[in-house]
């Protein structure tokens, strides 16, 4: 739960605004347009860091596996 709380404060720095959607014990994240800014490199090292957390190609999003 810890790493899952991590990764949402890393990303709610970019915008309070983010669509989640869970599907097949995967939760996925979405910055909305508009809001969206890059993460930074430190940000995007410290979200593959934490347990749980990882990149979705398919989805173009960050994802985290419960």
């Amino acid at each position: 739960m810890k790493d899952f709380i991590a990764g949402c404060n890393i990303l709610m720095k970019y915008s309070d605004n983010i669509d989640i959607c869970a599907e097949h014990d995967i939760i996925y994240t979405y910055l909305n347009r508009g809001d969206e800014e890059v993460l930074s490199l430190e940000d995007c090292d410290a979200l593959d860091a934490l347990s749980g957390w990882h990149w979705n190609e398919d989805n173009d999003c960050w994802a985290y596996f419960t």
